[in-house]
């Protein structure tokens, strides 16, 4: 019985460790078919590198049940003492496995997507059973960090998941550019401010306003305004500072913005300059 027991034993360790190789075989033709000697993958490559290793992590652990079935039916008894003492010693790994689960059923991201979890910002890279891969955004500049960060998927149950596709093509970039008063006319100035960042904005209006339509569509909502938003204030010396709140491409906000603030300064320079010189004529 006890030689029996053995070879049955022994048996089912060959069948897994074959069955182990064929599924490893199996994952590494299955991406080197979907990389096709691709150096960067695009977002669809990824999604489907993705499907790959969670099927086959899927198929792995249902196939070694199978095959391990009758060896835990012979243990039935001790099985319940050693699936505790499993469940404590790998409670992180189930609530990653459970915080997947929750993941898929709410759709809450997806490869490809902006989010920001536990308080880091990032494009999901790569989505596993245990975890969720993310390139570093900055989220004042929208720019990558250059850093990747692993979130274990347990977190989902204990942090606020932020979805930031939107901020993915357009976003909000607010102004400010503070002049030294010098007896400048401020009206003046400001209406110069307004009609420089107007000008630098207007192209990518339309566009901005399609990119909303789409959005509120999709998501059954009503947005907010984007129209710009202009205001005037002063700093404790008595400056004039100009903001202004406007709704840009994401990838081109910088660009932008630094050239309204070259262009206005010198403009407000000139004003300067001009005044200046009415006094002197004077």
């Amino acid at each position: 019985m006890q030689v029996a027991d053995m070879s049955g034993f022994i048996q089912e360790i060959v069948t897994s460790g074959v069955f182990l190789g064929l599924i490893v075989v199996l994952r590494l033709l299955l991406i080197r078919m979907i990389r096709r000697k691709a150096e960067i993958l695009s977002k669809e490559q990824r999604r489907w590198v993705t499907r790959v290793k969670n099927g086959t992590l899927a198929v792995t652990c249902i196939g070694l049940v199978m095959i391990w079935a009758p060896q835990l039916q012979t243990f039935a008894l001790s099985l319940t003492a050693f699936a505790v003492a499993l469940v404590v010693a790998t409670k992180e790994m189930i609530l990653c496995l459970t915080g997947s689960l929750l993941r898929v059923s709410t759709q809450s991201y997806k490869v490809g997507d902006w989010i920001i979890i536990d308080g880091v910002m990032g494009e999901v890279m790569d989505i596993d059973a245990f975890s969720t891969r993310l390139e570093e955004i900055d989220q004042k500049t929208c720019q990558f960090t250059g850093k990747s960060v692993s979130i274990p998927n347990s977190r989902l149950f204990t942090s606020q998941v932020e979805n930031r596709n939107f901020s993915k093509t357009y976003n909000f970039q607010d102004i400010s550019i503070t002049v030294a008063y010098q007896d400048m006319n401020p009206v003046a100035l400001q209406e110069a401010f307004q009609e420089t960042v107007m000008r630098h904005i207007n192209g990518f209006q339309a566009e901005g306003r399609r990119f909303t339509q789409r959005i509120a569509r999709k998501k059954g909502i009503d947005l907010t305004d984007f129209t710009p938003v202009f205001g005037m204030r002063t700093s404790d010396l008595g400056h004039y500072a100009f903001t202004a709140r406007v709704f840009l491409p994401t990838q081109e906000s910088d660009s932008i913005l630094l050239r309204i603030t070259k262009e206005f300064l010198d403009l407000a320079h000139n004003m300067r300059h001009s005044e200046h010189q009415k006094k002197l004529v004077a």
